[in-house]
Parts: structure tokens; C-alpha cells; sequence
């Protein structure tokens, strides 16, 4: 995406664009964990350890 800021694009999508590290949504059926870049890598490891655990618990949707 060259010419274009971060994000332009994802409401032509129905998505939204959060400068987050990491966003959890688990309003589907299914948990989607998210980040921005390479850089957010730890975070999005832990939060996606995080929901899986929870899955496994069966308290996630």
C-alpha cells in the first residue's frame, strides 16, 4: 500500500483500524487476536497464549 496511511484501507472492508498493540474481539463466534507490525510481536504472543487458555477453560465465546 504504498501512498497510503496505516489503516486506510480497512473500512472499505467493514474492519477499524486501532493504534494498538494488540486488540482482542471475541464478539464472533470465534476469538481474533490482532496486532499492528513485526514489532508487536511479544504482545501478540501473550494475549493469544492468553485466549487460548481461556479457551480452553471454555470461558471464551
Amino acid at each position: 500500500m504504498h501512498g497510503t496511511r496505516r489503516g486506510a484501507r480497512v473500512p472499505h472492508a467493514r474492519g477499524r483500524w486501532v493504534d494498538e498493540a494488540v486488540v482482542v474481539c471475541s464478539k464472533g463466534p470465534n476469538t481474533l487476536v490482532t496486532s499492528r507490525k513485526p514489532g508487536d510481536l511479544d504482545a501478540f504472543c501473550s494475549k493469544t497464549v492468553d485466549a487460548f487458555q481461556k479457551g480452553v477453560r471454555g470461558t471464551a465465546p
